[in-house]
């Protein structure tokens, strides 16, 4: 079949399920279908197979199957670094995963296989495990069994991790899963090593770190948790009451698991807890987005130091994004961003999706040049109050106020149609 008809009939159940959900005519709705790149790309950077406003996790994979085949199909190389800066740039999840999936069966899988395998070790072992592993024995129909290709792939992803000096922090953090990889493409270990794997207080092995963590996991004494120590281990062993901030800086608590329980640390520890959060800022993985509403979350408990926090790791992510994202283009974009702000969005509420929204678009304030409310009706705003925290107070305010009502999108997208024939703005978000 081909794309073209993959996509019609996906849009055709698609729109009809809306409209037994929602209660409009279809017969007043067209519909158009893009390129299959800009499907694609469109697609691929999404990330994650999960629920999203209109679409569910199973539509999001019925959609990005054929999409990854038609790209590979037409474009093996193209495909394959499009996987690679959607994993560098956007920390992307799923959807790569779901690429690798894809070329396992490949023609071509044999000359990639390295790149395909340093790619797949840029994830842990559980994301590996459930995503890759697993998707190949439950579906092989779609993506082939676990045949010799793709243990001789998980093996070179073993050594790469191995390289890197990663596999004891595995063991500790991720210890089922590893022994699930182990087991299912028969990887060669030491036996003090399969031991930790099956019961980790009886490890007897040279290794220190995996000696200190059986130690930690025999005796349950915190204080003998070694440096970079998983702060899984301490979630799941210590109750919260007995957690002390001098101890968790030893922890390898992740910027995303900080941005997460930003709020719920703070309750627990105050301003100890503060020199965690530049942790945020300088992980890979950590969006400003997420900071953004961790902040969010922050500023409607009136946690005003966590605030102040958040904002500076807010700003140097939003530098380094500029750095990255800007300086290689010969010229400035120039944008339009379009925002829902009808009452479904609860603009009223400072973790509602209205705001959610705004913690999106605001990191590009600086090439945002118009700035596009609307429910019921729409209207243009002051761009520049995505350049401030009392700006985006008062883009609630404004949402709350002057809008908030029902939905009507095609008014909004009208007025940024018309900057862009005008020549105003050359991109529309």
């Amino acid at each position: 079949m081909k794309w073209e008809d993959v996509i019609r009939q996906f849009s055709t159940k698609f729109i009809e399920r809306r409209s037994r959900i929602e209660g409009f005519d279809i017969s007043k709705h067209s519909f158009y279908v893009h390129d299959p790149e800009m499907q694609y790309l469109s697609m691929l950077l999404t990330g994650y197979m999960t629920d999203y406003y209109y679409m569910r996790a199973s539509e999001v994979f019925e959609l990005a199957v054929p999409l990854h085949r038609v790209i590979l199909d037409r474009d093996a190389e193209y495909h394959l670094q499009s996987l690679k800066v959607a994993r560098k740039y956007g920390a992307m999840k799923d959807q790569v995963i779901l690429g690798v999936l894809v070329w396992s069966k490949h023609k071509e899988r044999q000359r990639h296989r390295e790149e395909l395998a340093e790619l797949l070790a840029t994830f842990p072992p559980n994301q590996i495990v459930r995503k890759f592993v697993n998707t190949k024995r439950r579906a092989p129909n779609l993506f082939g069994g676990l045949g010799t290709f793709e243990k001789k792939l998980l093996k070179r992803v073993w050594e790469i991790w191995e390289s890197r000096g990663t596999l004891p922090y595995y063991f500790a953090k991720y210890r089922k899963y590893v022994q699930q990889m182990v087991n299912v493409a028969h990887i060669r270990v030491p036996p003090e090593e399969y031991r930790f794997l099956s019961d980790p207080t009886k490890y007897d092995g040279p290794n220190e770190y995996l000696r200190r963590i059986a130690d930690f996991l025999a005796t349950k004494d915190i204080y003998r948790l070694p440096e970079r120590a998983p702060f899984e281990l301490v979630r799941s062993n210590i109750p919260a009451a007995r957690w002390l901030p001098e101890v968790l800086q030893k922890c390898d608590i992740t910027g995303n698991t900080v941005v997460l329980q930003a709020c719920s640390l703070y309750s627990a520890f105050g301003k100890r807890v503060l020199p965690l959060v530049q942790r945020a800022a300088r992980s890979p993985t950590v969006t400003a987005d997420k900071i953004l509403k961790a902040l969010f979350a922050a500023a409607d408990r009136g946690y005003d130091d966590l605030v102040i926090e958040l904002s500076k790791a807010y700003v140097d992510k939003v530098v380094d994004a500029y750095k990255e994202m800007l300086l290689p283009l010969p010229e400035m974009p120039s944008a339009a961003v379009v925002v829902d702000a009808s009452g479904s969005m609860e603009p009223r509420k400072m973790n509602g999706m209205f705001m959610r929204a705004l913690s999106a678009v605001a990191p590009f304030a600086p090439i945002v040049k118009s700035l596009i409310l609307f429910s019921a009706e729409s209207a243009y705003e002051d761009p520049n109050l995505l350049m401030s925290w009392d700006g985006l107070l008062e883009l609630k305010r404004i949402a709350s106020e002057k809008y908030n009502s029902s939905t009507d999108i095609v008014s909004g997208l009208r007025l940024a149609l018309e900057q862009a024939r005008s020549g105003e703005v050359n991109t529309v978000i």
